[in-house]
């Protein structure tokens, strides 16, 4: 193996010394080659965002209702006291108040959940790109494995696992007060946007203190993260004990771990999660055994070639999307095992010098990865498309004003065979709805009262944007 000398723009140190870094003024090949490929897995990224808010799959399940609630009431919706939603709905509201238009405030929303996933890969990118570029891989990785999530773009559950990762880069970078300061900020924001942080935060804080410990520079910096993430664990740990939300509790049957089961045992869910989980080992030991062989590196992009064609199949096959919200809670640990490779890989990194054929055999699985993620999300986005499209379609050639759901042909066993199908139908109809599609039990009610609800908590739909006249269902968006 033909290694670079430290003339080359690396640093020498003691094993595990975390100053051990590469040279950001006097960078390698291997960095700029791989900063410059994994700036292509961030357009591909960014494409896909790009065609998931186009195609409003933002709106799937709650997302058309949170949409609604907020355009309604001009104010945030804090659904289970998971506050931390307020920052990421902010930027619907701002637009909502300042601009009085309905389509605007919708491509807004979409375009906000939409990004995410990739402003998460493009702050990694940011933090490693200079230091450790190698480690880029496992967020992508992850990305590709959490395919079947992604559907669920609002749910704050798939936000905390994706806000995790800038989390962890923040913090095995050689700390400075504004990498310190990210880091607890956005661990805060995980903590109060879901339980589901909790895990994370445990890794996260497992991290800081091995780090702490270690020694090295900014020894007081290190120790403020040290604590300061494991107060934040131990503060969310007992919130959630002591005053858990029934929301959270009633997921804690017999019934939700049968689900979680059938779920996690699913083909879709074994076939997407097992062969990743395979690569991520693979590339873990190219590091600590400083493996370059191209039949590893093959055997590793046969592996993410398997997650994303079923990552494709899936997103392809609505049927398969009412898996959508017990996956996310089968991939929590998972997503928890890749974080901790990535935590190991980045101080494995540290030990010797880096060769050229390490750096680019771990961008061409960066890239791929990011490949199959970028497919696997457009063909998601089609297919909410499709659906949507025929959705529409159904409503505007139905006569009734009230429609049950029964009597859409085709929406049975489809992500649109939910109680939010009453909030998309309103938002497909822009800002003059006239057709209401409910279930049957509502439809009567409807029918009888002249009012009806969007969910079965939600009695009444009326604020400072939406309007119900006395005694006609032709309802009006105003401003």
């Amino acid at each position: 193996m033909k290694e670079l000398p430290a003339s080359a723009g690396l640093t020498t140190g003691t094993p595990l010394d975390p100053e051990i870094r590469v040279s950001s003024t006097n960078p390698v090949e291997p960095d700029l080659f791989f900063s410059a490929s994994t700036g292509f897995t961030l357009l591909l990224c960014l494409a896909a965002a790009v065609c998931t808010a186009l195609a409003e799959v933002s709106m799937f399940r709650d997302g058309s209702y949170y949409f609604l609630k907020m355009w309604n009431t001009g104010e945030p919706l804090i659904a289970h006291a998971r506050i931390a939603s307020q920052i990421i709905e902010a930027p619907l509201l701002v637009v909502t108040s300042q601009f009085q238009n309905f389509e605007l405030s919708r491509g807004c929303f979409n375009a906000t959940y939409a990004s995410i996933p990739f402003l998460a890969l493009f702050a990694c990118w940011l933090l490693s790109r200079k230091t450790q570029p190698a480690i880029m891989v496992w967020p992508v990785v992850a990305l590709l494995a959490s395919v079947p999530c992604r559907p669920d773009g609002i749910s704050e559950n798939n936000i905390a696992s994706v806000l995790a990762w800038p989390a962890l880069f923040c913090l095995v970078q050689t700390p400075t007060k504004l990498t310190a300061i990210a880091t607890l900020v956005i661990a805060g924001m995980m903590a109060f946007l879901h339980p589901s942080s909790i895990p994370f935060l445990l890794i996260l804080s497992i991290a800081a203190f091995s780090l702490y410990r270690e020694g090295g520079g900014q020894k007081n910096l290190r120790r403020i993260l040290a604590f300061g993430l494991v107060g934040l664990w131990l503060f969310k740990l007992v919130c959630f004990i002591a005053f858990p939300q029934p929301y959270e509790s009633g997921l804690f049957n017999e019934s939700a771990l049968r689900n979680l089961i059938e779920c996690g045992l699913a083909v879709p869910c074994v076939a997407t999660l097992v062969p990743a989980l395979f690569a991520a080992l693979l590339i873990l030991l190219m590091t600590t055994k400083r493996i370059e062989s191209k039949v590893i590196t093959g055997i590793t992009i046969g592996f993410l070639l398997a997650t994303g064609v079923a990552g494709i199949y899936w997103s392809a096959s609505v049927q398969f999307w009412h898996q959508c919200f017990w996956y996310q809670k089968v991939f929590l640990f998972p997503n928890m095992l890749l974080m901790l490779f990535a935590y190991m890989d980045s101080r494995e990194l540290l030990r010797k010098p880096l060769s050229i054929g390490f750096y680019k055999s771990r961008a061409f699985i960066c890239n791929m990865a990011g490949l199959l993620f970028a497919c696997a999300i457009m063909v998601q986005a089609n297919s909410w498309a499709n659906l949507s499209g025929e959705f529409k379609r159904s409503i505007n050639e139905n006569n009734q004003q009230i429609i049950e759901r029964s009597q859409i042909h085709g929406l049975n066993e489809t992500p649109l065979d939910h109680w939010s199908a009453c909030s998309y139908g309103i938002v497909l109809q822009a800002k003059y709805p006239c057709k209401y599609v409910l279930d049957s039990e509502e439809a009567q009610i409807a029918r009888a009262t002249k009012e009806f609800r969007l969910t079965p908590w939600d009695r009444s739909f009326t604020g400072n944007y939406f309007r119900l006249p006395p005694n006609s269902l032709t309802s009006t968006l105003y401003r």
